[in-house]
């Protein structure tokens, strides 16, 4: 199995830490060009970039 392409990670803005949680994973990844983050509340299913994500 190859590893995800692209990776989509998604937090829950109405909790307080989960942003923080969520930038430091993105930066534990360190893979800035593969990753894109976005609250609960930004999510949109049909955007391409969700749709082009291998991993979520």
């Amino acid at each position: 199995m190859n590893p995800p392409e692209i990776i989509g990670i998604i937090y829950n803005s109405r909790v307080p830490e989960a942003k923080a949680m969520t930038s430091a994973l993105f930066e534990r990844l360190n893979l800035e060009n593969r990753v894109w983050v976005r609250s609960t509340s930004d999510i949109d299913p049909d955007a391409s970039e969700a749709r082009n994500t291998d991993l979520i």
